[in-house]
């Protein structure tokens, strides 16, 4: 009898400090500058938006272009 394959580990969720760094990334790369988008991040996660990359980054660029 033929042993089952390992199962592959479970996806690791990204830490919430790598999804925020990732926002910020996001908007530096969007023509945002750095301290403009490490703003807006801080603000966005003080108010308590989702820790997912898309509320974030929607949040974020609202923040940015009011």
């Amino acid at each position: 009898m033929r042993a089952a394959p390992p199962e592959s580990p479970a996806p690791v969720a990204a830490s919430t400090s790598d999804v925020f760094e990732r926002v910020r990334s996001g908007l530096v790369r969007l023509g945002f500058k750095r301290a403009q988008a490490e703003q807006a991040v801080r603000q966005v996660r003080a108010s308590g938006v989702e820790p997912r990359p898309e509320p974030l980054l929607r949040a974020a660029i609202a923040v940015l272009t009011p």
